[in-house]
């Protein structure tokens, strides 16, 4: 037990104030997920939407140190910011590739409102984390080399499990 952890929740408006809408919406969202490898057999594509704002082209003064006996690797502290970027991807549930990435400056596009599912930010930390990017061109590159390499390795079609029922004791 550690009571001194904690986390923050955001309860859905939706949720609060029209309970049993919000309910049929996330069983449509969550059939609609389950149900895309059939809905892209003929035709329709579910895509999920993400983005990640703020990524930063930070260049580390020194270069990183290796994992070493009785040491773990060592990320120089010190760096010079290059700016930062915005990438949203589109995933396509069925086959779990990145389509159409769109990467810019960031605050620039109008607010979106959109579902999303938390699994889809993990490769994006695989990309940053320990990275040393000597421009923003050089971040922009970077990250699309990644999705290509992601589409060709890492893609594997969304398994969808939650039915979006509440879960009974």
């Amino acid at each position: 037990m550690r009571p001194h952890k904690s986390q923050y929740w955001l309860t859905s408006r939706d949720k609060r104030e029209a309970p049993e809408q919000h309910q049929a919406d996330v069983e449509k969202i969550c059939d609609t997920y389950r149900d895309a490898p059939e809905l892209a057999a003929v035709g329709t594509h579910v895509v999920s939407t993400d983005e990640k704002t703020g990524m930063q082209a930070l260049e580390r003064l020194h270069e990183t140190k290796p994992v070493r006996r009785g040491l773990v690797e060592r990320v120089e502290f010190e760096y010079i910011r290059h700016g930062t970027l915005s990438l949203i991807a589109n995933f396509d549930v069925a086959t779990g590739k990145v389509i159409c990435p769109s990467i810019g400056p960031t605050r620039t596009d109008p607010r979106a409102s959109c579902g999303s599912s938390r699994g889809a930010a993990g490769w994006r930390r695989r990309l940053l984390k320990r990275s040393s990017f000597t421009s923003i061109d050089d971040l922009r590159s970077r990250v699309f080399q990644f999705v290509e390499y992601f589409n060709r390795v890492l893609a594997k079609p969304f398994r969808w499990t939650y039915t979006g029922r509440p879960l009974q004791a």
